[in-house]
């Protein structure tokens, strides 16, 4: 029920359904009747679930005490986000390396911040938690924040206020390396593309009665998607979700519009199209990147790893996009098939489409300060067979 984040109420209705499948499936087995009774003493009230879910909750915080007891060295991830009702929350990760050097992440702690959110009030938090916890602070050796003042603020920031207090180890501050792809991806624009087509979402979706009529005429056509996504600015990934669905919709939702009389010059513009495909083909690989840098046990290694690929790829992309090969590029393949005009208008923005993936290369190089860490020292000839490896799988030529 937990997992499944059900209400406790829930509890007798399960259990009701578990006693009508044993009743059914048992009643005639041997020892039927001893299962079916032994299935009805099973307690399910919410109060039971609650005591139960209680005892749970402190165990694991008694077992995440003795790994901290345990382990050889831990790094901590902080980052603060405001929830529903509009209370700063801090949520600390773990990660325990222990004899062996097998590791662990565990969610550490979540702190409100209930007024101001500034470098001290996050400092005075997680110190405090330190404190009443009895946190083995000499074990330290990292710690990763995002790139907000408030955390790394040369003089006011959580980190300065921690590497002040003599209480803390020298520790190493690492940007998180997602949040900085998140940033890297910015520089690629196309406003001209996005922003009409979260107009034409939210026009489709905001009216019940056309949001009805839309999802009707899509099910008549056969279409490869029953509805379009809304747009999120806040997840990363929502971006590319919403143009790969809006572009396999392009024509039913060309066909929509129209019969509503409403303007699609826009929609049967090729190089308009051209570019929805290649915004969608980048944020595609952006998404695909992010992914990769997800999930537990990655290391900085891992991620450094794959960021360094991603950078090979955008200029093995560069150079074909160059002479204007569109291998890489799916959607733009598409609309080059579809359409048989397109392939003349390529001709015209094939530079600009480089032009971008040299922009966004750029800006990873920039703002690659994870080259200096000294782990990749240790790892610099592995990713340089990886690099190598990546090269000779992208180059078309062999």
């Amino acid at each position: 029920m937990i997992k499944k984040k059900k209400a406790f109420l829930d509890g007798e209705y399960f259990k009701e359904a578990m006693m009508i499948i044993a009743k059914t499936v048992l009643k005639d087995e041997k020892y039927g009747n001893d299962v079916i009774s032994t299935l009805s003493d099973v307690q399910l009230g919410a109060t039971t679930i609650v005591r139960r879910v209680s005892a749970m909750s402190g165990n694991l915080a008694d077992q995440l005490d003795q790994d901290l007891a345990k382990c050889s060295w831990f790094s901590i991830q902080c980052d603060e986000s405001v929830d529903s009702s509009s209370t700063a929350q801090l949520m600390v990760f773990i990660r325990m390396v222990f004899d062996g050097f097998s590791t662990k992440e565990e969610l550490l702690t979540l702190l409100p911040l209930k007024t101001t959110t500034k470098g001290v009030d996050i400092y005075n938090a997680v110190k405090e938690f330190f404190a009443k916890k009895k946190v083995p602070l000499e074990k330290l050796v990292s710690v990763t924040t995002d790139g907000a003042p408030a955390m790394i603020g040369r003089h006011t920031g959580f980190i300065a206020h921690c590497k002040g207090d003599t209480e803390f180890p020298n520790f190493m501050h690492y940007h998180c390396i997602i949040h900085q792809q998140a940033l890297c991806a910015k520089v690629i624009g196309f406003e001209h593309v996005m922003t009409p087509v979260v107009k034409i979402i939210n026009s489709i979706r905001s009216r019940a009665k056309q949001h009805r009529t839309f999802k009707v005429l899509l099910e008549e056509l056969s279409a490869e998607y029953g509805d379009l996504l809304l747009h999120t600015e806040i997840r990363w990934l929502s971006r590319g979700r919403i143009l790969l669905r809006f572009l396999s919709l392009l024509g039913e939702i060309k066909e929509f519009m129209q019969s509503k009389g409403e303007d699609t010059s826009l929609l049967e513009d090729t190089e308009w199209t051209l570019d929805l495909a290649f915004l969608t083909d980048i944020t595609g690989k952006l998404n695909h990147l992010n992914c990769e840098l997800q999930g537990k046990g990655k290391t900085v290694a891992d991620m450094i790893s794959a960021l360094n690929g991603f950078k090979v790829q955008m200029n093995i992309f560069s150079v074909h996009l160059q002479r204007q090969k569109v291998l890489h590029f799916p959607s733009v393949q598409m609309v080059l098939k579809d359409n048989a005009s397109a392939s003349e208008t390529f001709d015209k923005v094939a530079e600009k489409y480089t032009q971008v993936i040299n922009r966004l290369g750029q800006e990873f190089e920039n703002s690659s300060q994870w080259q200096h860490y000294s782990v990749m020292s240790k790892f610099n000839l592995i990713i340089e067979k990886q690099m190598c490896l990546l090269s000779v799988t992208c180059d078309n030529l062999l």
